[in-house]
């Protein structure tokens, strides 16, 4: 193996002392060789940092090249992911939340359906479970993996109107890409702060079809301590996705289509929503999409 087949496994870690070391072990156990491991901490307050670094002293010559790269201030998930991949050297690129974990065939998976079907970015289904427990989350497992069957048996045009229109979340831990298609995109977009997965997703399904595998890669931790559980970060979240969808979204409705009209008038609604948090703007909000997805057609 040379550097043609160097798969840069890219470890985003902030405060992820609890779980991290499951995170690594399963890297370590992947089954595919060539490997390198990245893991880059955003400015973590406990011994994240400290717990890796030991890791890498007894399991580093495991992996093609090993780097930690960290930062004196938290500059949120986009930029530690930007600095992650600007570390990697790999031709393919996964980037891993510092809690989650992978199956052991996670990377040879993806590469060979990557070279099998000629693809340039692959998405997997996934498995969701608890972080106190490690119970398999089954609602929320099937949830995720219905999109990804529903997604792939949808044309590349069809599939865009999909994305622009509902934005879904669209198991993201999953993502294996070529470097190159992240590079071409422009990468992460750094004008937000928190949400890096929607704008890389809608710029690349404009540069290539994505193929997906229905068969799960990654274990994906739901727990209680988790950012997106505090309801401030929420707040910031939910702005957040507006201004993505205002950006990558909105210039892609036709204001000849009925149900982009309707979807232009609901985002208004939740923008305002925002700041008023009136109860039609709440019910609208609520229901809205919801009625649309029901009776979508394209």
């Amino acid at each position: 193996m040379d550097n043609e087949d160097l798969v840069s496994v890219i470890v985003i870690t902030y405060n992820s002392s609890r779980y991290v070391l499951q995170t690594l072990e399963s890297l370590k156990r992947q089954t595919y060789v060539n490997i390198e491991l990245i893991i880059s901490d955003d400015s973590s307050v406990d011994n994240t940092v400290d717990i890796c670094r030991s890791w890498l002293v007894d399991n580093g010559r495991r992996f093609s090249r090993v780097d930690v790269i960290t930062c004196d201030k938290n500059t949120g998930i986009v930029a530690n992911c930007n600095r992650g991949v600007a570390a990697s050297k790999g031709k393919w690129i996964k980037l891993i939340a510092g809690d989650d974990i992978l199956f052991d065939n996670c990377i040879e998976k993806n590469y060979d359906c990557a070279y099998r079907n000629n693809a340039k970015m692959i998405v997997s289904a996934i498995t969701a479970f608890s972080g106190c427990d490690g119970s398999v989350d089954l609602h929320f497992s099937e949830a995720c993996n219905r999109r990804i069957i529903y997604a792939s048996g949808l044309s590349a045009k069809s599939f865009k109107k999909w994305m622009v229109r509902f934005t879904p979340f669209l198991n993201s831990p999953t993502f294996f890409i070529s470097k190159s298609l992240f590079l071409n995109t422009g990468g992460y977009d750094s004008e937000f702060i928190w949400i890096e997965d929607l704008p890389l997703i809608l710029q690349i399904m404009r540069e290539t079809d994505i193929c997906f595998m229905n068969e799960p890669t990654v274990r994906y931790r739901v727990h209680e301590n988790s950012v997106t559980r505090n309801n401030e970060f929420n707040y910031k979240i939910e702005d957040e996705c507006l201004r993505i969808y205002e950006k990558y979204c909105l210039p892609e409705l036709s204001m000849f289509n009925l149900t982009d009209i309707y979807l232009c008038f609901l985002f208004y609604i939740k923008k305002r929503y925002l700041i008023s948090g009136s109860p039609l703007c709440k019910f609208v909000n609520a229901y809205g999409r919801s009625f649309l997805r029901h009776f979508y057609v394209f």
